[in-house]
């Protein structure tokens, strides 16, 4: 005879009548975004205002507080009783925090249509539909009862991969709202600091150029101007506020870069016994003596832990500038070395020029002190390429600096 299976117990969210009154009267004293004359306004002023709106109710308030103020603008919006009971049974995973806070400007002024703002669309109507298929997608959360099992009911145990996750959502909001306060104030915001502040796990942080990149491309095509949606869209912005705008979000995504490269600099590492330096760099292949131009390499072990290292490739008479990852004055890395290769060096800043003189300039080279040698490639009159890690059996190791 077959036995009926229990349902797995569902943690659901119930908002209740005391809990709308006790958020009308927080909402009698909060100071969120007002609306007055808000019909009056012209496109720019409600644009900027709509943004610094939503960017308040994002950082001030979560989607599970919120819905409280959806159910408030139902019930003074002719919704039928058994309709709100629905509503407030539902899940939060089934609302998102844009109807949530639309239904907070609402209540708050915000007019329904405005002439020159979204196309003149009904923004009520909108939140309507927003309802109407939160409740279509949770038409069971309120037959969902939290079943006993043994008397104990079934808690899913948050996991460390949940916290990180939900961590770095908070933080992407944080972002979220810094664009908005650029883009409304010109408010600058360095991700590289709030990051390490905040210390999200480097897993995450590649994520940041996944949500940011979309942007930059459809500003780009904003430029362009083949697009009559986004034109109508961004048609508030010249095109150097778009090109600043690019110009941030392209910050955002060298910041997280940089994060990433700094966290796992500094990661703490295995105990392990130390690797012998010759036993590190015994596989790195390069040429010892260089007679025709007096030439010697440096031991290799003096790579180890230095900032750069300079070398000439006597078969192609290119001279080589290795120097190790930076963010802005920030030591991020340091050289090493790894095979036949050097590691850690900064792959944008690490060139080689070619040297049409290589005795008349290497000789220069050798009496110049560590201040010199920072312009010294600026007085090489060739083309400037950027270097690889590998270092070949012709290369001289000329010098290795701290």
């Amino acid at each position: 005879m077959a036995t009926a299976t229990k349902k797995a117990p569902v943690k659901t969210t119930r908002v209740t009548k005391k809990q709308v009154t006790a958020h009308r009267a927080k909402t009698a004293r909060d100071n969120s975004p007002q609306w007055d004359g808000a019909q009056e306004w012209d496109e720019t002023k409600f644009t900027r205002h709509f943004r610094t709106a939503m960017s308040y109710y994002r950082l001030e308030s979560s989607t599970k507080d919120l819905r409280l103020k959806v159910v408030e603008w139902m019930e003074l919006n002719g919704y039928a009783k058994d309709e709100i009971n629905t509503f407030r049974k539902l899940k939060d995973s089934r609302l998102n925090s844009t109807m949530c806070a639309i239904a907070a400007c609402l209540l708050r002024g915000m007019p329904e249509v405005h002439e020159s703002f979204n196309s003149g669309k009904d923004t009520g109507a909108w939140l309507r539909g927003a309802i109407a298929d939160s409740i279509k997608s949770g038409t069971y959360d309120s037959d969902e009862v939290d079943e006993a099992v043994d008397d104990k009911p079934e808690v899913k145990k948050e996991t460390i991969q949940d916290r990180l996750a939900e961590k770095f959502s908070e933080a992407m909001g944080e972002i979220e709202g810094a664009i908005d306060e650029y883009v409304t104030n010109g408010k600058e915001f360095s991700t590289f600091k709030f990051l390490s502040a905040q210390n999200i796990a480097v897993q995450y942080s590649t994520k940041i150029a996944d949500i940011i990149q979309p942007k930059i491309d459809e500003m780009n095509e904003f430029l362009e101007g083949t697009d009559a949606q986004l034109l109508e869209g961004y048609k508030h912005l010249g095109k150097r506020d778009a090109k600043n705008i690019i110009k941030f979000y392209e910050a955002i995504i060298n910041d997280a870069s940089a994060y990433k490269t700094s966290k796992i600099a500094t990661r703490a590492k295995p105990k392990r016994k130390p690797v012998p330096p010759e036993r590190q760099v015994k596989g790195l292949k390069f040429l010892k003596e260089f007679a025709e131009l007096g030439l010697k390499s440096i031991n290799p072990t003096e790579i180890l832990g230095m900032s750069e290292l300079w070398t000439y490739n006597t078969k192609t008479r290119k001279l080589g500038r290795f120097v190790v990852a930076m963010h802005g004055d920030m030591v991020v890395g340091q050289l090493g070395v790894k095979g036949s290769a050097i590691i850690g060096y900064d792959e944008i800043k690490s060139t080689c020029k070619t040297l049409r003189k290589p005795a008349e300039k290497l000789t220069e080279f050798k009496t110049l002190g560590k201040p010199a040698l920072r312009k010294f490639m600026d007085t090489i009159k060739s083309v400037e390429v950027k270097l690889k890690g590998r270092i070949s059996p012709d290369t001289i190791l000329l010098r290795a600096i701290k």
